[in-house]
């Protein structure tokens, strides 16, 4: 969320972050991943950014950014 604000602007309190699971036929391990999805009906326009790869690259190291210069570190 962190890097959504940042590279956007705004809050993101409208996009949710879920936490998923499904099988792995290849290996019978269980794949995790994170579903962003916005509860905002018909939406705002910040997944169909994010579905470009280039763009979700360039807000996750927008987060990475945040996150390694925070204060919080010491």
């Amino acid at each position: 969320m962190a890097g959504v604000a940042a590279k956007y602007g705004g809050g993101p309190d409208h996009l949710e972050v879920v936490a998923a699971t499904m099988p792995d036929r290849e290996t019978g391990r269980r794949r995790r991943f994170l579903v962003l999805h916005d509860t905002l009906p018909p939406g705002t326009g910040y997944l169909q950014r994010l579905a470009d790869q280039a763009e979700f690259r360039d807000m996750l190291e927008h987060a990475r950014g945040i996150v390694a210069d925070c204060p919080c570190q010491a």
